[in-house]
């Protein structure tokens, strides 16, 4: 009779203790939430490194667009030059010397 009561006494010690812990694991699960903030704080950095980026390389762009349009000025000036100094040469002597030796 001595065994079966220990025994009992046992079972419902070891019982107990296993419906705390239970209960522990499920009331953090239920308290943790739908997210973690871990999750949530690193999504949020991410965004944010995006946008970073994202802006530097727009002003990347922009200065290179700028550059860009300084060269495009300077050949422009060139080519203007090169063509009011063509059309000078035609109007010029070398247009009466090409036009002395095809005759």
């Amino acid at each position: 009779m001595r065994d079966a009561n220990d025994l009992t006494n046992d079972l419902l010690t070891a019982n107990a203790k296993n419906l705390r812990d239970a209960n522990k694991v499920i009331r953090e699960e239920m308290e943790r939430g739908v997210f973690d903030i871990n999750a949530v704080k690193e999504a949020n950095a991410n965004l944010i490194a995006t946008i970073n980026e994202s802006l530097e390389i727009a002003d990347e762009g922009k200065r290179k667009r700028a550059e860009a349009e300084v060269e495009l000025k300077k050949m422009e000036v060139e080519l203007k030059n090169t063509l009011a100094s063509a059309k000078a040469r035609k109007t010029g002597t070398g247009d009466n010397v090409g036009t002395a030796a095809g005759a």
